[in-house]
This record gives C-alpha cells, sequence and structure tokens, in this order.
C-alpha cells in the first residue's frame, strides 16, 4: 500500500477509534445526500412506469385509423386481427359531447366500445369501481370517476347526452332532444387523463350520438411485442397501404412521456445541489485538516515527500468519503423505501389528512410504486465521488506548494 493513501486512510480512521470526527460528519453528509436521490430516483422510475403502463392499458398498443369514418370495416378488422403480432383488435368510436346531470353539465371525451366482444382491448371490467358490466347495453353509459364527482352522479341516476350533431338540427329549426341514459358502472383506471373526463358507452350508441351509420373511427390493438410497437406500426402501415394510418401508443401520448422524463431529470438535477453542499463541508473541513497538520506537511517534504504524493492524501481523504457515504447512503436509503408505506401513514395520521389524498387520488397513496435503473446509481455514485475528488483539490494544492522550511516553523 503507497504511505500515502496509509496515511489518508489513518486520517480518516485514526487507530483505536472507529472513526474521526471529520470523516463522520462528511460521510453523514454524502450519505444523505445519496440516500435522498436514490429514494427520489426509485419513486420517479415507479411512479413512471405506472403511469405508462396505464396509459398502455387504456390506449391499447396502437391504433389502426384514416382521419375519417371507415364504413365496411369488417375486412379491416378481420386483416388486424390475423396479422402477425397482433392478439386482440377491436372497433372504436371516439368524440367530446356535452353531459348534464340536475342541471350540472360536464364536457368529457366519450368513447364507443363493446365490452363483450371477443379480443376485447380494454380491461374495462377490472377498472369498475361500482356496477357491473353485465348491466351494460344501448341505454346504459358507464362513467369515469371523475365525471361521477363533478355531475355528482351515481349509478342508477338518469343523464343526458348532447352531441354535436345537435347542432344542424338548430340550423334547420329543429329543436334538439338529448339522449337519456342510466348510468350502470363508475370506473377508474388509474390514469388521471383518464379518470378525471371520460364516459362509455356502446358503439351502437355512439354511432346514433354522431350520426356515424354503421362506421367506426378506427381500430386498437394489442400485439406480443409491445416494446417494439413502434417499428410494429411502421410496418403494419406500409402492409395496410395507402390511406390507412398506424399510431403507438407513444407517440400518441409522446408529450407525457417526454414531461414524465423531463420531470424527473430537472428534480435529480435540483437534488445533485445536496452532494456540492456536502462538498464544500468535505472541502472546508479538509482545508482546516491542512492548516492543523501544517507541521506534519512540512516534515513529510523535508523527508522526501513529493509535492503529488503529499496532494494526494487529500484528494484521496475526498474520495473516501464519497465512497463511505454512497455506501452508508444507498443502505439508508433502501430502508426508507422499504418502510414508505409505514412512513406515508404515519405522516398523514400526523397531518390528518388521509381522507383528502383518498378523496383526490383514484389510487391509494400509501401503495406507493418504486423501480430501480442501474444508469441512476451510476450517475448518482459517479457524480458522488466527482465531488469528493474536486472537494479535496484545494487543500491538496495547498498541501503541494507548501515549503519544508516555512511548514516545521509554522505556529
Amino acid at each position: 500500500m503507497p504511505w500515502y493513501l496509509y496515511l489518508a486512510i489513518k486520517q480518516l480512521f485514526p487507530t483505536g477509534r472507529a472513526a474521526s470526527f471529520f470523516a463522520w460528519i462528511s460521510i453523514t453528509g454524502v450519505a444523505l445526500g445519496v440516500a435522498i436521490l436514490i429514494v427520489f430516483a426509485s419513486v420517479m422510475n415507479g411512479l413512471g412506469d405506472r403511469i405508462r403502463s396505464k396509459v398502455e392499458e387504456t390506449f391499447g398498443h396502437a391504433h389502426v385509423f384514416t382521419g375519417s369514418i371507415i364504413y365496411d370495416y369488417e375486412a379491416l378488422l378481420e386483416t388486424l386481427q390475423n396479422y402477425p403480432g397482433v392478439t386482440a383488435a377491436t372497433p372504436y368510436t371516439n368524440g367530446v359531447l356535452m353531459m348534464q346531470y340536475e342541471n350540472r353539465p360536464s364536457f368529457p371525451k366519450i368513447t364507443g366500445l363493446n365490452p363483450w366482444e371477443e379480443n376485447q382491448v380494454i380491461p374495462l371490467e377490472d377498472y369498475l369501481d361500482i356496477g357491473s358490466i353485465d348491466d351494460f347495453n344501448d341505454q346504459k353509459v358507464i362513467i369515469s370517476i371523475g365525471v361521477a364527482h363533478q355531475l355528482k352522479a351515481s349509478v342508477g341516476d338518469e343523464v343526458n347526452l348532447y352531441s354535436p350533431l345537435m347542432l344542424q338540427q338548430i340550423k334547420r329549426d329543429e329543436i334538439p332532444l338529448p339522449m337519456e341514459l342510466e348510468v350502470c358502472g363508475i370506473f377508474a383506471s388509474g390514469f388521471n387523463e383518464v379518470d378525471n373526463n371520460t364516459i362509455i358507452v356502446t358503439r351502437r350508441t355512439m354511432q346514433e350520438l354522431y350520426g356515424l351509420g354503421d362506421g367506426i373511427h378506427g381500430v386498437m390493438l394489442l400485439i406480443e411485442d409491445p416494446d417494439n410497437v413502434f417499428e410494429f406500426t411502421r410496418q403494419l402501415e406500409q402492409d395496410l397501404g395507402e390511406g390507412y394510418q398506424s399510431l403507438s401508443w407513444m407517440e400518441a401520448n409522446e408529450n407525457l412521456l417526454f414531461l414524465l422524463q423531463f420531470e424527473k431529470t430537472i428534480m435529480l438535477f435540483l437534488l445533485f445541489v445536496i452532494l456540492i453542499i456536502a462538498g464544500f463541508c468535505i472541502g472546508a473541513i479538509l482545508i482546516v485538516t491542512a492548516l492543523q497538520k501544517t507541521r506534519e506537511i512540512g516534515l513529510l517534504h523535508a523527508m522526501g515527500g513529493r509535492s503529488r504524493q503529499l496532494a494526494a492524501i487529500f484528494c484521496l481523504d475526498g474520495v473516501l468519503v464519497s465512497m463511505m457515504g454512497c455506501i452508508v447512503g444507498t443502505l439508508f436509503g433502501f430502508a426508507l423505501i422499504f418502510s414508505r408505506t409505514f412512513l406515508i401513514k404515519l405522516m398523514l395520521y400526523a397531518t390528518g389528512k388521509g381522507n383528502a389524498f383518498q378523496e383526490h387520488y383514484p389510487l391509494p397513496i400509501t401503495d406507493l410504486p418504486v423501480a430501480y435503473q442501474v444508469t441512476d446509481f451510476v450517475l448518482i455514485y459517479l457524480f458522488c465521488l466527482v465531488v469528493g475528488a474536486l472537494a479535496g483539490l484545494y487543500p491538496a494544492w495547498r498541501a503541494a506548494r507548501m515549503k519544508p522550511s516555512d511548514a516545521i516553523r509554522a505556529e
């Protein structure tokens, strides 16, 4: 072992003591920063994965459409159901309308689906909080939990639907009559964009509301290999020929996915400031140490120690502190992650805001997902080691430039 490495270790862990005060303070600061970064990155990854999975479930892996109404779609549907890699395909219609219950209006998105059809893409039955798919028919509507809260409607209530088709009736001086439907179910998918503003009717009801006849707007698909959905949609679009478009769920929700990644990146960047502050603390303590050990540094110079070797003592101290901080911080971070449910329940109990979370969040807030990415850990550890090395640069430079005679005579 090189003598300067030995001195660096002894400076942190003197004989007869577990660690010096400098080591305890520095390692604790770095460990707290590493733990916070690991917890945040893991939770953000988990939330991002959950949102992506919910988007994928509610949108389907891919859509095939033409940009206009598709009539005589049976041949297209059969082609897609038999297309290599497709596991399920179902026609759909969608749009926006006005919904009213007891003079309370809402303007939700509406989707026309037949959940009882074979090869159903969206697992609507799994999302139902109240009601049953068995009661769903052309005279019934299933509403999201957000719409139910807006209208204060529940299962069994009669609601009125006003479609854009009624504008044409008004232009012809006709009196438009709303379509009356009974609420037969309330669903919560876990994806707020859907849960806040969506209702579902049968495809035949949707066709009547929008005057589509026997037409549809497109076909939703599930595929065997969702990870390669982009390549799949490009190949499918090429095989179907001109006039047909194929859109993957990632392309349709590109802005949302970008915002998720951007939010994580910005927050990690801000939290890295904690490690920078810890680096300044390490640097300040090393400077004080260098001043206290001026005579020892002078003696090492006089005994033949080179400037770069003396400088290495302080740089190695910074790196060793960072390494120990990474180890302790990782253990502490995993301890926080594994006890997250207890900690969240304790926080809600202490603040008395448990009911508020249950009211505004469709999923239990205590069900906090986590996911680990190797790149996050590598980035955190590398940044931590770099900060530790930089923290030792100035005290290393001071030690290297000391003249042996001046250092030995120093008071």
